[in-house]
């Protein structure tokens, strides 16, 4: 009867074993947040290049989701584990290599230019993406060891790409983006007997109807969003890497495909306007609303896809 009374009462003081280390590792876990934004002053300046880069560049704007979806998926794979010990004093070292190198480059930045295809490319030598990854990789080491490292990779590899297009990349590609979504709407518009010469073109449905490919037309903004979304989608889904390099490439290429039926879809909506006056002063609006549709089709598919690849249950 002792026995059996003594066992009960064990038993009954695990769950307030468990509540007290639950609260010992909340506490832990946000003296280290609190530790980590702390330390993140010292990137203050890259922090501030890259609030100014985001909000005052439409087609680098996306890379201000990128941080959120690393919490968003490094909060999902947390566990209870990476605060009991495990972590190492070389993350320590990795956060004071990332404050001093973010210092020095916030004094002189190092970079270097490099002729590639008769451009004069800059190619920052420190990027903040790279310190940022340093800074965080080694906060997850020193709080949670290399388990945690292991499992929080991708999330960290997200931080890699807080400017996801580099200039380097845009001075090569955008004119030849330019000149075949351009070439592909005149062929369009031709087909249908639109006008695209001469006075008989305005400028873009202002301040009457008409139209013309601008720069923002190229459809890399497009090919961006979904390229990391197609990365993300392929890691939720846990592709292998051929498939999952695959997936993020016919993205990218599906995106462009998609705004060249945006640009034809415009024509078309020019070559009805032409004809029904009444519906002339909406073309900007038209055109937002065909590149939305597109996209948002584009997504969906994108979702499917790795459903489709996924071998069914008990075939």
């Amino acid at each position: 009867m002792n026995a059996q009374f003594t066992v009960t009462a064990a038993e009954s003081e695990r769950p307030a074993e468990a509540v007290a280390t639950l609260k010992g590792t909340r506490s832990k876990a946000v003296l280290a947040v609190i530790l980590v934004l702390l330390g993140l002053g010292g990137l203050a300046q890259q922090l501030v290049d890259l609030w100014a880069l985001w909000t005052n560049d439409a087609l680098r704007s996306f890379g201000l989701l990128l941080p959120l979806a690393a919490i968003s998926l490094g909060a999902t794979q947390f566990k209870s584990g990476d605060w009991n010990g495990q972590g190492s004093w070389w993350g320590f070292a990795a956060m004071a290599v990332a404050v001093a190198l973010a210092i020095n480059s916030a004094i002189h930045t190092p970079h270097f230019n490099f002729l590639f295809g008769g451009h004069l490319l800059p190619l920052h030598l420190l990027p903040a993406g790279a310190l940022l990854w340093l800074y965080f990789a080694g906060a997850v080491l020193l709080f949670g060891g290399r388990p945690a490292l292991h499992r929080h990779r991708f999330p960290l590899i997200l931080l890699l790409f807080v400017n996801p297009v580099p200039h380097a990349f845009t001075t090569l590609a955008d004119l030849p983006l330019q000149a075949i979504g351009a070439q592909t709407a005149r062929a369009f518009a031709q087909w249908l007997a639109v006008p695209v010469n001469g006075d008989e073109l305005k400028l873009m449905f202002s301040p009457q109807l008409g139209m013309f490919v601008a720069p923002g037309c190229d459809g890399l903004r497009g090919a961006v969003a979904l390229g990391y979304l197609a990365l993300i989608v392929g890691h939720l889904k846990r592709m292998r890497p051929a498939p999952w390099t695959l997936f993020v490439v016919g993205a990218v290429l599906l995106a462009y495909v998609f705004n060249l039926l945006r640009l034809c879809g415009v024509i078309l909506y020019y070559w009805l306007a032409l004809r029904v006056p009444v519906i002339s002063g909406s073309g900007a609006e038209v055109d937002y609303a065909i590149g939305g549709v597109l996209f948002f089709c584009a997504a969906l598919f994108l979702f499917g896809i790795p459903r489709l690849l996924q071998p069914q249950v008990g075939s």
